[in-house]
């Protein structure tokens, strides 16, 4: 059985995009064991990723270079004997926990530096890879080999976690529609759609029988805050107050949602 370690991205947005990866791996070696590292910010999401059969947590966060940690991360997974680890992080230190772990073949691309660390380093032609999507996938195929047609992401939400999640924050399965609101961003305010617009949306979307429930990270919780206030009551508010994984399960049941450039979009 070939044993494969995805290194993974530190962003929601980033995670979800690798799962087209992750399907694509699974495709091409179907007895493959896909074991894929990432932080405590975005290893929720591997739980709905059936093509994952072990999620490990990474010791980097976001600014940090923990070199002991990763030292003992790698110790770990030298344990595991992976025929091959695919990084998708560009940083050095990414790389490090794939190379102590002694990993044969390490595949990652050549947009930063890695000093040696890569065995298979890939160069980026954007006239073939226009979408970060593609740079992704491309680390599954063989070098030089062209990209074929592959899945988009895909979430599989286990109806017991719906179930959980709606039980937790006391709301009941929508009977008619429901308009999910992500207010908040990972960026600067000014790539924000005003909140007044999003509670615009609200009310309009309340007039006419739907539920409107407001997401966000503990960051948004001003934000998402704002909104239900001037929605005068058409929006419930759990801007905060959702785990990553509750986040998902909740936007399952969504008929649209309206988000900025964010996570959750």
């Amino acid at each position: 059985m070939k044993k494969i370690l995805v290194i993974g991205s530190s962003w929601v947005g980033d995670m979800v995009m690798s799962h087209s990866l992750f399907q694509v791996l699974k495709v091409r070696h179907p007895a493959a064991a896909i074991d894929v590292v990432a932080p405590p910010a975005t290893l929720p999401l591997l739980d709905f990723m059936p093509e994952v059969r072990r999620g490990i947590e990474s010791p980097i966060r976001k600014g940090t270079f923990p070199i002991a940690d990763i030292r003992r991360l790698a110790r770990g997974l030298r344990a595991e004997s992976y025929d091959q680890a695919i990084v998708i992080p560009r940083a050095p230190k990414q790389v490090l926990q794939a190379f102590w772990a002694g990993i044969p073949v390490r595949t990652g691309n050549n947009r930063n530096p890695t000093f040696g660390l890569l065995t298979d380093r890939r160069p980026i032609d954007t006239r073939e890879l226009d979408h970060q999507g593609d740079t992704y996938v491309s680390l599954a195929y063989s070098p030089g080999e062209a990209l074929g047609d592959y899945p988009l992401p895909r979430l599989t939400v286990p109806e017991g976690l719906v179930g959980a999640a709606l039980d937790r924050f006391g709301l009941r399965r929508p009977a008619g529609r429901l308009t999910v609101l992500a207010p908040g961003s990972s960026h600067e305010a000014t790539k924000r759609w005003p909140a007044a617009y999003y509670a615009d949306v609200a009310k309009r979307r309340h007039a006419v029988g739907h539920e409107v429930w407001l997401l966000g990270a503990p960051s948004d919780r001003e934000i998402t805050r704002e909104v239900a206030e001037s929605a005068d009551g058409a929006a419930r508010d759990l801007g905060g107050e959702t785990t990553l994984g509750e986040a998902v399960a909740l936007v399952s049941l969504a008929d649209e949602v309206v988000a900025n450039d964010s996570g959750l979009m």
